[in-house]
């Protein structure tokens, strides 16, 4: 091997030594520079879009008070329940505020089907709580927010005899109840005098339950139950003596 190889492959030998490094080294940091530049840009906005964020969580959570009450306000007319009990007690009022006669009434089972359902974080994103708190305002509404809501329904089904303006304010008693109830069939025959109507009257009751939603009360009307012994009269009534004439 001449002089002019051996120069020729020193050359070569100290440029290889040279790129080797930039090759191997130097730019797969630069690679790796780019990327982490790149991702602390996209922490940057990140940082910024959650720092707006943070500025008007005053708002976001008076916002969610709003939310929370006006949804309060439209889950007021439905009860948590529909127990049969409901049905008994709006007869009961109905007997009380208006001198109309109820000859049959019939009750159907309650169906119930969901109407909300609650959404499910994407997998390993972990939820912000946006409930408020106990002693906020909106937590009077009873909402947890994102829980399910179901519905409840069921039907009363009511033949009457009134006259015309019994029925016109026995309507009107349905219209203004605190319940939430729907008339889904009606039939009306008027008697020869044109004042009386009678026919049958279907109701659709209705109810929602869902976390948080207040239980309702069921209050008896009072009815009088009797003596469990025959021969002590209920309170009020006559004793026996009495009730057939004697002292």
């Amino acid at each position: 091997m001449n002089s002019n190889n051996v120069k020729l492959l020193l050359v070569l030998l100290i440029v290889a030594l040279i790129a080797a490094p930039y090759y191997f080294v130097i730019m797969p940091l630069m690679e790796k520079n780019e990327a982490i530049e790149k991702e602390i840009t996209a922490l940057q906005a990140e940082k910024s879009r959650l720092e707006a964020h943070v500025a008007h969580v005053d708002e976001y959570q008076q916002g969610v008070r709003e939310y929370a009450e006006q949804i309060g306000v439209l889950l007021t007319p439905y009860p948590k329940s529909l127990p049969q009990e409901a049905a008994i007690l709006f007869l009961d009022r109905t007997e009380r505020h208006i001198p109309m006669r109820l000859d049959s009434a019939g009750f159907s089972a309650r169906a119930t089907e969901e109407v909300t359902r609650a959404k499910a974080l994407p997998e390993g994103e972990e939820g912000v709580a946006t409930t408020p708190a106990a002693d906020d305002g909106a937590a009077s509404a009873g909402l947890l927010m994102g829980t399910p809501l179901t519905s409840i329904k069921g039907d009363l089904t009511l033949s009457y005899q009134a006259e015309y303006k019994e029925f016109k304010d026995f309507l009107a008693f349905i219209r203004s109840y605190p319940e939430r109830m729907l008339i889904t069939r009606l039939s009306a025959n008027f008697g020869k005098e044109r004042s009386r109507v009678e026919g049958t009257l279907s109701l659709t009751m209705y109810a929602i339950d869902g976390e948080g939603r207040p239980e309702v009360e069921v209050v008896n009307p009072g009815f009088d139950t009797g003596s469990r012994n025959i021969f002590i009269p209920a309170p009020g009534e006559p004793s026996i003596p009495q009730a057939i004439g004697g002292e």
